[in-house]
Protein backbone atom coordinates (compact mmCIF):
# COMPACT_ATOMS: atom_id res chain seq x y z
CA UNK A 1 0.00 0.00 0.00
CA UNK A 2 2.80 2.03 0.52
CA UNK A 3 4.10 1.95 -2.70
CA UNK A 4 0.58 2.68 -4.10
CA UNK A 5 0.85 5.79 -2.34
CA UNK A 6 3.90 6.51 -4.32
CA UNK A 7 2.52 5.48 -7.28
CA UNK A 8 -0.36 7.96 -7.34
CA UNK A 9 1.88 10.42 -6.71
CA UNK A 10 3.80 10.18 -9.68
CA UNK A 11 0.99 9.44 -11.87
CA UNK A 12 -0.57 12.84 -10.61
CA UNK A 13 2.24 14.32 -12.19
CA UNK A 14 1.88 12.62 -15.31
CA UNK A 15 -1.47 13.86 -15.50
CA UNK A 16 -0.71 17.65 -14.58
CA UNK A 17 1.89 17.76 -17.10
CA UNK A 18 -0.54 16.31 -20.06
CA UNK A 19 -2.76 19.17 -18.87
CA UNK A 20 -0.47 21.57 -19.27
CA UNK A 21 1.68 20.63 -22.00
CA UNK A 22 -1.03 18.56 -24.36
CA UNK A 23 0.28 15.00 -23.65
CA UNK A 24 3.94 16.19 -25.86
CA UNK A 25 5.84 14.44 -27.13
CA UNK A 26 2.94 11.94 -27.03
CA UNK A 27 1.06 12.24 -30.52
CA UNK A 28 -1.86 9.47 -29.80
CA UNK A 29 -4.39 10.35 -27.10
CA UNK A 30 -4.53 6.50 -26.94
CA UNK A 31 -1.63 5.65 -25.01
CA UNK A 32 -1.42 9.29 -23.13
CA UNK A 33 -5.21 9.01 -21.90
CA UNK A 34 -4.25 5.74 -20.34
CA UNK A 35 -3.18 7.83 -17.70
CA UNK A 36 -6.17 8.76 -15.67
CA UNK A 37 -6.61 4.91 -16.50
CA UNK A 38 -3.52 4.34 -14.09
CA UNK A 39 -5.16 5.61 -11.16
CA UNK A 40 -8.58 3.07 -11.68
CA UNK A 41 -6.47 0.15 -12.30
CA UNK A 42 -4.47 0.85 -9.19
CA UNK A 43 -7.85 1.69 -7.19
CA UNK A 44 -9.49 -1.66 -8.02
CA UNK A 45 -6.46 -3.52 -7.55
CA UNK A 46 -6.06 -1.95 -3.82
CA UNK A 47 -9.82 -2.68 -3.21
CA UNK A 48 -9.74 -6.69 -3.78
CA UNK A 49 -6.70 -6.42 -2.32
CA UNK A 50 -8.21 -5.50 0.90
CA UNK A 51 -11.82 -6.59 0.52
CA UNK A 52 -10.93 -10.36 -1.27
CA UNK A 53 -12.88 -13.14 0.50
CA UNK A 54 -13.79 -10.78 3.31
CA UNK A 55 -17.30 -9.79 4.78
CA UNK A 56 -18.39 -6.19 4.12
CA UNK A 57 -21.22 -4.33 5.32
CA UNK A 58 -22.04 -3.12 1.77
CA UNK A 59 -24.43 -0.21 3.16
CA UNK A 60 -21.41 1.12 5.65
CA UNK A 61 -18.79 0.35 3.06
CA UNK A 62 -20.62 2.58 0.44
CA UNK A 63 -21.66 5.58 3.13
CA UNK A 64 -17.66 5.53 3.70
CA UNK A 65 -16.62 5.46 0.23
CA UNK A 66 -19.14 8.60 -0.34
CA UNK A 67 -17.80 10.37 2.29
CA UNK A 68 -14.22 9.70 1.03
CA UNK A 69 -15.17 11.10 -2.45
CA UNK A 70 -17.88 13.17 -3.30
CA UNK A 71 -18.31 16.06 -0.53
CA UNK A 72 -14.47 16.78 -2.00
CA UNK A 73 -15.86 16.32 -5.40
CA UNK A 74 -18.77 18.46 -4.59
CA UNK A 75 -15.92 21.30 -2.98
CA UNK A 76 -14.40 21.30 -6.40
CA UNK A 77 -17.70 21.68 -8.47
CA UNK A 78 -19.01 24.88 -6.27
CA UNK A 79 -15.56 26.59 -8.37
CA UNK A 80 -17.37 26.16 -11.57
CA UNK A 81 -21.13 27.14 -10.60
CA UNK A 82 -20.22 31.17 -11.94
CA UNK A 83 -18.96 29.34 -15.52
CA UNK A 84 -22.50 27.07 -15.45
CA UNK A 85 -25.16 30.19 -15.27
CA UNK A 86 -23.24 32.48 -17.91
CA UNK A 87 -22.44 29.28 -20.53
CA UNK A 88 -25.73 28.76 -21.11
CA UNK A 89 -25.79 32.44 -22.75
CA UNK A 90 -22.52 32.48 -24.04
CA UNK A 91 -22.18 29.53 -25.59
CA UNK A 92 -25.52 29.76 -27.15
CA UNK A 93 -25.13 32.93 -28.65
CA UNK A 94 -21.93 32.66 -30.25
CA UNK A 95 -23.17 29.72 -31.51
CA UNK A 96 -26.35 31.42 -33.15
CA UNK A 97 -29.12 29.88 -30.44
CA UNK A 98 -31.14 31.85 -28.71
CA UNK A 99 -30.60 32.94 -24.80
CA UNK A 100 -31.10 29.01 -22.80
CA UNK A 101 -33.30 28.97 -19.88
CA UNK A 102 -32.80 25.98 -17.96
CA UNK A 103 -35.50 24.61 -16.47
CA UNK A 104 -35.73 24.39 -12.62
CA UNK A 105 -36.45 20.46 -12.66
CA UNK A 106 -33.22 20.17 -14.60
CA UNK A 107 -31.37 22.20 -12.27
CA UNK A 108 -32.35 20.43 -9.37
CA UNK A 109 -31.98 16.76 -10.97
CA UNK A 110 -28.81 17.96 -11.65
CA UNK A 111 -27.12 18.72 -8.32
CA UNK A 112 -29.43 15.64 -6.84
CA UNK A 113 -27.10 13.41 -9.22
CA UNK A 114 -24.03 15.42 -8.01
CA UNK A 115 -25.08 15.18 -4.49
CA UNK A 116 -25.47 11.26 -4.93
CA UNK A 117 -22.27 10.36 -6.90
CA UNK A 118 -23.75 9.96 -10.30
CA UNK A 119 -22.85 13.26 -11.86
CA UNK A 120 -21.81 11.32 -14.95
CA UNK A 121 -25.00 10.59 -15.71
CA UNK A 122 -27.30 13.46 -14.56
CA UNK A 123 -24.55 15.33 -17.45
CA UNK A 124 -26.59 13.46 -20.12
CA UNK A 125 -29.78 15.10 -19.23
CA UNK A 126 -32.26 13.21 -20.81
CA UNK A 127 -29.97 11.71 -23.45
CA UNK A 128 -31.17 13.14 -26.67
CA UNK A 129 -28.51 15.67 -27.53
CA UNK A 130 -27.54 13.71 -30.90
CA UNK A 131 -31.34 13.02 -31.63
CA UNK A 132 -32.39 16.48 -31.30
CA UNK A 133 -29.58 18.92 -30.91
CA UNK A 134 -31.28 21.91 -31.18
CA UNK A 135 -34.01 21.17 -28.69
CA UNK A 136 -31.10 19.88 -26.00
CA UNK A 137 -29.24 23.09 -26.17
CA UNK A 138 -32.06 25.83 -26.30
CA UNK A 139 -35.34 24.00 -25.04
CA UNK A 140 -36.11 24.44 -21.14
CA UNK A 141 -38.17 20.95 -20.99
CA UNK A 142 -36.79 18.71 -18.19
CA UNK A 143 -33.55 17.01 -18.81
CA UNK A 144 -32.56 19.80 -21.72
CA UNK A 145 -29.14 21.04 -20.22
CA UNK A 146 -27.33 22.19 -23.63
CA UNK A 147 -23.81 20.80 -24.53
CA UNK A 148 -22.23 23.95 -22.82
CA UNK A 149 -23.81 23.27 -19.49
CA UNK A 150 -23.02 19.36 -19.75
CA UNK A 151 -19.01 19.91 -20.33
CA UNK A 152 -19.45 22.23 -17.22
CA UNK A 153 -19.65 18.45 -15.41
CA UNK A 154 -18.49 16.66 -17.81
CA UNK A 155 -14.64 18.11 -16.64
CA UNK A 156 -15.27 16.82 -12.72
CA UNK A 157 -16.32 13.52 -14.57
CA UNK A 158 -13.36 11.48 -12.25
CA UNK A 159 -15.33 11.40 -9.20
CA UNK A 160 -18.03 10.14 -10.33
CA UNK A 161 -16.66 7.72 -11.98
CA UNK A 162 -14.94 6.21 -9.29
CA UNK A 163 -17.25 6.37 -6.72
CA UNK A 164 -19.84 4.59 -9.58
CA UNK A 165 -17.44 1.99 -9.95
CA UNK A 166 -16.75 0.89 -6.63
CA UNK A 167 -20.34 0.50 -5.95
CA UNK A 168 -20.24 -2.30 -9.16
CA UNK A 169 -17.47 -3.33 -7.05
CA UNK A 170 -19.48 -3.78 -3.77
CA UNK A 171 -21.96 -5.69 -6.36
CA UNK A 172 -19.30 -7.88 -7.49
CA UNK A 173 -17.98 -8.62 -4.26
CA UNK A 174 -21.89 -9.42 -3.12
CA UNK A 175 -21.71 -11.89 -5.89
CA UNK A 176 -18.35 -13.59 -5.22
CA UNK A 177 -20.39 -14.05 -1.58
CA UNK A 178 -21.83 -17.17 -2.97
CA UNK A 179 -19.63 -20.30 -3.06
CA UNK A 180 -20.49 -21.39 -7.08
CA UNK A 181 -19.53 -17.18 -8.33
CA UNK A 182 -16.43 -17.33 -5.98
CA UNK A 183 -15.28 -20.66 -7.39
CA UNK A 184 -15.73 -19.83 -10.48
CA UNK A 185 -14.05 -16.72 -10.88
CA UNK A 186 -11.36 -17.55 -8.44
CA UNK A 187 -11.17 -21.30 -10.31
CA UNK A 188 -7.63 -22.90 -12.22
CA UNK A 189 -5.51 -21.50 -9.61
CA UNK A 190 -6.42 -17.72 -10.99
CA UNK A 191 -6.31 -18.54 -15.03
CA UNK A 192 -10.39 -17.83 -15.24
CA UNK A 193 -9.32 -14.41 -13.69
CA UNK A 194 -6.60 -13.78 -16.11
CA UNK A 195 -8.29 -14.87 -19.76
CA UNK A 196 -11.32 -12.26 -18.23
CA UNK A 197 -8.69 -9.76 -17.01
CA UNK A 198 -7.15 -9.77 -20.59
CA UNK A 199 -10.82 -9.67 -22.21
CA UNK A 200 -11.44 -6.79 -20.64
CA UNK A 201 -8.72 -4.71 -22.04
CA UNK A 202 -9.52 -5.93 -25.22
CA UNK A 203 -13.28 -4.66 -24.89
CA UNK A 204 -11.82 -1.59 -23.54
CA UNK A 205 -9.46 -0.89 -26.24
CA UNK A 206 -12.28 -1.55 -28.52
CA UNK A 207 -14.92 0.72 -26.82
CA UNK A 208 -11.99 3.60 -26.83
CA UNK A 209 -11.91 3.66 -30.60
CA UNK A 210 -15.35 2.26 -31.53
CA UNK A 211 -17.94 3.83 -29.93
CA UNK A 212 -18.84 7.00 -29.61
CA UNK A 213 -21.75 9.43 -28.09
CA UNK A 214 -23.50 9.88 -31.44
CA UNK A 215 -24.10 5.88 -31.46
CA UNK A 216 -25.69 6.25 -27.93
CA UNK A 217 -27.68 9.85 -27.99
CA UNK A 218 -25.55 10.63 -25.03
CA UNK A 219 -22.36 13.46 -24.40
CA UNK A 220 -19.02 13.51 -23.98
CA UNK A 221 -19.03 11.68 -20.66
CA UNK A 222 -20.26 8.15 -22.45
CA UNK A 223 -17.49 8.97 -25.45
CA UNK A 224 -15.06 5.58 -25.78
CA UNK A 225 -12.60 7.71 -24.50
CA UNK A 226 -14.30 7.97 -20.99
CA UNK A 227 -16.77 4.78 -20.48
CA UNK A 228 -13.18 2.43 -21.55
CA UNK A 229 -12.18 3.18 -17.69
CA UNK A 230 -15.15 0.87 -16.39
CA UNK A 231 -13.89 -2.30 -17.99
CA UNK A 232 -10.20 -1.25 -17.09
CA UNK A 233 -11.31 -0.90 -13.97
CA UNK A 234 -12.48 -4.43 -14.08
CA UNK A 235 -9.35 -5.79 -14.89
CA UNK A 236 -7.75 -4.26 -12.09
CA UNK A 237 -10.09 -6.56 -10.38
CA UNK A 238 -9.28 -9.43 -12.25
CA UNK A 239 -5.35 -8.72 -11.73
CA UNK A 240 -5.52 -8.77 -7.91
CA UNK A 241 -7.09 -11.95 -8.47
CA UNK A 242 -4.27 -13.33 -10.00
CA UNK A 243 -2.07 -12.10 -7.87
CA UNK A 244 -3.12 -14.10 -5.45
CA UNK A 245 -2.82 -16.92 -6.84
CA UNK A 246 0.58 -16.91 -8.27
CA UNK A 247 3.27 -19.26 -7.26
CA UNK A 248 6.16 -18.16 -4.75
CA UNK A 249 8.70 -18.87 -7.26
CA UNK A 250 6.62 -16.66 -10.07
CA UNK A 251 6.59 -13.88 -7.03
CA UNK A 252 9.72 -14.26 -6.14
CA UNK A 253 10.85 -13.94 -9.51
CA UNK A 254 8.66 -10.32 -10.09
CA UNK A 255 9.47 -8.69 -7.20
CA UNK A 256 13.52 -8.90 -7.86
CA UNK A 257 14.61 -5.11 -7.31
CA UNK A 258 16.29 -5.61 -10.79
CA UNK A 259 12.59 -6.82 -12.56
CA UNK A 260 10.98 -4.54 -10.96
CA UNK A 261 13.47 -1.66 -12.30
CA UNK A 262 12.87 -2.92 -16.00
CA UNK A 263 9.27 -3.32 -16.00
CA UNK A 264 8.95 0.48 -14.06
CA UNK A 265 11.39 1.65 -16.61
CA UNK A 266 9.46 -0.56 -20.14
CA UNK A 267 5.98 0.87 -19.07
CA UNK A 268 6.63 4.57 -18.78
CA UNK A 269 9.24 4.69 -21.16
CA UNK A 270 6.23 2.98 -23.34
CA UNK A 271 3.94 5.01 -22.70
CA UNK A 272 6.02 8.30 -24.52
CA UNK A 273 5.98 5.87 -27.84
CA UNK A 274 3.58 7.39 -30.30
CA UNK A 275 2.00 4.24 -31.78
CA UNK A 276 0.39 5.93 -34.79
CA UNK A 277 4.36 7.07 -36.03
CA UNK A 278 5.13 3.88 -35.32
CA UNK A 279 2.75 1.61 -37.56
CA UNK A 280 0.26 4.58 -38.71
CA UNK A 281 -3.52 3.49 -38.98
CA UNK A 282 -3.02 -0.12 -40.22
CA UNK A 283 -4.57 -2.99 -37.94
CA UNK A 284 -1.13 -3.69 -35.72
CA UNK A 285 -2.09 -0.10 -33.97
CA UNK A 286 -4.63 -2.14 -31.57
CA UNK A 287 -1.61 -4.38 -30.73
CA UNK A 288 0.85 -1.98 -29.96
CA UNK A 289 -1.67 0.15 -28.08
CA UNK A 290 -2.81 -3.24 -25.88
CA UNK A 291 1.05 -3.47 -24.80
CA UNK A 292 0.93 -0.50 -22.77
CA UNK A 293 -1.96 -1.85 -20.06
CA UNK A 294 -0.50 -4.87 -20.24
CA UNK A 295 2.88 -3.58 -19.04
CA UNK A 296 1.17 -1.61 -16.45
CA UNK A 297 -0.46 -4.62 -14.47
CA UNK A 298 3.01 -6.35 -14.81
CA UNK A 299 4.46 -3.70 -13.22
CA UNK A 300 1.51 -3.32 -10.42
CA UNK A 301 2.28 -7.42 -9.63
CA UNK A 302 5.81 -6.55 -9.82
CA UNK A 303 5.54 -3.73 -7.02
CA UNK A 304 3.31 -6.20 -5.04
CA UNK A 305 5.57 -9.14 -4.78
CA UNK A 306 8.85 -7.22 -3.67
CA UNK A 307 7.62 -8.93 -0.08
CA UNK A 308 9.22 -11.86 -0.55
CA UNK A 309 12.62 -9.94 -0.75
CA UNK A 310 13.97 -7.79 2.24
CA UNK A 311 15.54 -5.76 -1.21
CA UNK A 312 13.57 -3.10 -2.44
CA UNK A 313 14.02 -1.90 -6.34
CA UNK A 314 15.85 1.63 -6.84
CA UNK A 315 13.13 3.27 -7.58
CA UNK A 316 10.77 2.00 -5.12
CA UNK A 317 13.46 2.59 -2.56
CA UNK A 318 14.33 6.43 -3.63
CA UNK A 319 10.93 7.30 -4.57
CA UNK A 320 7.82 5.13 -4.46
CA UNK A 321 8.78 4.76 -0.49
CA UNK A 322 9.99 7.99 0.68
CA UNK A 323 10.45 11.48 -0.75
CA UNK A 324 8.01 13.91 -2.39
CA UNK A 325 6.27 11.07 -4.51
CA UNK A 326 4.69 9.03 -1.40
CA UNK A 327 5.15 11.39 1.62
CA UNK A 328 3.29 14.79 -0.47
CA UNK A 329 2.13 14.16 -3.65
CA UNK A 330 0.70 10.40 -3.43
CA UNK A 331 -1.23 11.79 -0.28
CA UNK A 332 -2.45 14.48 -1.89
CA UNK A 333 -3.15 13.37 -5.34
CA UNK A 334 -7.11 13.35 -5.19
CA UNK A 335 -7.53 16.19 -4.33
CA UNK A 336 -4.40 18.09 -6.34
CA UNK A 337 -6.60 16.13 -9.13
CA UNK A 338 -9.37 17.79 -8.97
CA UNK A 339 -9.19 21.74 -8.12
CA UNK A 340 -6.15 21.35 -10.82
CA UNK A 341 -8.95 21.02 -13.57
CA UNK A 342 -10.63 24.30 -12.69
CA UNK A 343 -8.03 26.26 -12.41
CA UNK A 344 -6.31 25.46 -15.73
CA UNK A 345 -9.22 25.70 -17.68
CA UNK A 346 -11.53 28.44 -15.68
CA UNK A 347 -11.08 32.72 -15.36
CA UNK A 348 -9.53 31.95 -11.70
CA UNK A 349 -6.35 32.48 -12.51
CA UNK A 350 -6.75 35.29 -14.34
CA UNK A 351 -8.92 37.04 -11.56
CA UNK A 352 -5.96 35.89 -9.14
CA UNK A 353 -3.61 38.05 -11.18
CA UNK A 354 -5.72 40.90 -11.64
CA UNK A 355 -6.81 41.11 -8.21
CA UNK A 356 -5.92 44.63 -6.57
CA UNK A 357 -5.83 46.10 -9.98
CA UNK A 358 -7.77 48.95 -11.20
CA UNK A 359 -7.27 47.87 -14.90
CA UNK A 360 -6.10 44.73 -16.14
CA UNK A 361 -6.04 43.41 -19.23
CA UNK A 362 -5.18 39.73 -18.43
CA UNK A 363 -7.50 37.27 -20.89
CA UNK A 364 -7.76 33.38 -20.12
CA UNK A 365 -4.37 31.94 -21.60
CA UNK A 366 -4.04 28.85 -23.22
CA UNK A 367 -2.21 26.54 -20.10
CA UNK A 368 -0.35 24.59 -23.14
CA UNK A 369 1.23 28.33 -24.39
CA UNK A 370 0.82 30.06 -21.17
CA UNK A 371 4.54 30.82 -20.20
CA UNK A 372 6.61 28.37 -17.42
CA UNK A 373 6.08 31.25 -14.89
CA UNK A 374 2.25 31.35 -15.05
CA UNK A 375 2.03 27.28 -15.07
CA UNK A 376 4.24 27.22 -12.03
CA UNK A 377 2.31 29.55 -10.46
CA UNK A 378 -1.17 27.72 -11.50
CA UNK A 379 -0.10 24.56 -10.52
CA UNK A 380 1.19 25.85 -6.89
CA UNK A 381 -2.36 27.28 -6.18
CA UNK A 382 -3.70 23.95 -7.06
CA UNK A 383 -1.36 22.08 -4.81
CA UNK A 384 -2.22 24.80 -1.62
CA UNK A 385 -6.40 24.02 -3.09
CA UNK A 386 -5.43 20.16 -2.49
CA UNK A 387 -4.01 20.78 0.53
CA UNK A 388 -6.51 23.08 1.86
CA UNK A 389 -8.91 20.97 1.09
CA UNK A 390 -7.30 17.86 2.30
CA UNK A 391 -7.54 19.57 5.36
CA UNK A 392 -11.07 20.17 5.35
CA UNK A 393 -11.78 16.85 4.42
CA UNK A 394 -9.93 15.18 7.00
CA UNK A 395 -11.34 17.41 9.99
CA UNK A 396 -15.13 18.33 9.27
CA UNK A 397 -16.44 15.51 6.43
CA UNK A 398 -14.52 12.96 8.33
CA UNK A 399 -16.25 14.22 11.82
CA UNK A 400 -19.60 13.76 9.69
CA UNK A 401 -18.53 10.56 9.05
CA UNK A 402 -18.25 9.23 12.54
CA UNK A 403 -21.05 11.48 13.41
CA UNK A 404 -23.59 9.90 10.85
CA UNK A 405 -22.06 6.16 11.54
CA UNK A 406 -22.84 6.63 15.57
CA UNK A 407 -26.29 7.68 14.82
CA UNK A 408 -27.19 4.58 12.96
CA UNK A 409 -26.16 2.72 15.77
CA UNK A 410 -28.56 5.07 17.94
CA UNK A 411 -25.19 6.33 19.90
CA UNK A 412 -23.48 9.95 19.45
CA UNK A 413 -24.03 13.11 20.01
CA UNK A 414 -26.55 13.32 16.70
CA UNK A 415 -28.58 10.82 18.21
CA UNK A 416 -28.59 12.01 21.58
CA UNK A 417 -29.52 15.99 20.36
CA UNK A 418 -32.60 14.21 18.29
CA UNK A 419 -33.69 12.15 21.22
CA UNK A 420 -32.79 15.06 24.16
CA UNK A 421 -36.32 14.86 26.69
CA UNK A 422 -36.68 18.58 25.48
CA UNK A 423 -36.58 18.16 21.61
CA UNK A 424 -40.17 18.44 20.83
CA UNK A 425 -39.38 16.19 18.34
CA UNK A 426 -37.53 13.03 20.25
CA UNK A 427 -41.12 11.34 20.36
CA UNK A 428 -41.01 11.29 16.23
CA UNK A 429 -37.58 10.41 16.27
CA UNK A 430 -37.84 7.34 18.33
CA UNK A 431 -41.32 6.60 17.03
CA UNK A 432 -38.86 6.47 13.51
CA UNK A 433 -35.85 4.96 14.75
CA UNK A 434 -36.87 2.80 18.29
CA UNK A 435 -34.04 1.80 20.45
CA UNK A 436 -32.86 -1.88 20.51
CA UNK A 437 -34.90 -3.72 23.37
CA UNK A 438 -32.87 -4.85 26.12
CA UNK A 439 -33.23 -8.84 26.32
CA UNK A 440 -34.76 -10.36 28.97
CA UNK A 441 -33.54 -14.09 28.31
CA UNK A 442 -32.46 -14.74 32.10
CA UNK A 443 -29.06 -16.70 33.15
CA UNK A 444 -29.12 -18.41 29.45
CA UNK A 445 -28.88 -14.67 28.16
CA UNK A 446 -26.32 -13.49 30.13
CA UNK A 447 -24.17 -16.20 29.66
CA UNK A 448 -24.58 -15.88 25.66
CA UNK A 449 -23.97 -11.73 26.33
CA UNK A 450 -20.49 -12.49 27.58
CA UNK A 451 -19.90 -15.30 25.23
CA UNK A 452 -20.15 -12.82 22.50
CA UNK A 453 -17.81 -10.37 24.56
Amino acid sequence: MNVAKGLRGVLICWIVAGHLKGYTPWGSNLVTNFNTAAFFILTAFTTHSQARNKKINYGTWIIGKWFGIIPLSLLALLMCVPTMYTVSVTVYLKEGFPAHTISVGTQVYLWVMNFLGFSWIGSGGNFSFFHDPVSFSTGSNFGDLGVGLADVFNAQYFSSYLFTMLIGYAGFHFCLSYQIPRKVFQGFSGLVAAVLGVALIVVALWIYQEVNPSSLGMVTNFTGYNIYFFPLFLAGVCLAEVRCHLPCSVKAVLGHWMVVDIFILAFFLYSMVDPVGLVGNAQPLSIVVAVQPVLYCIMILALSCQSYHKKRSVITFTLLERGPFYSFLGKYSYTFYLFQIPLFSLNWMPAFICLGASECTAGLPNARTASISYQLLTVALALVLAVATQWWQDTYVAEAHVALMQFMKRDGSWWALLTHEQNPLSGLVLLCYPPPVASSGGLESDSEMVDEV
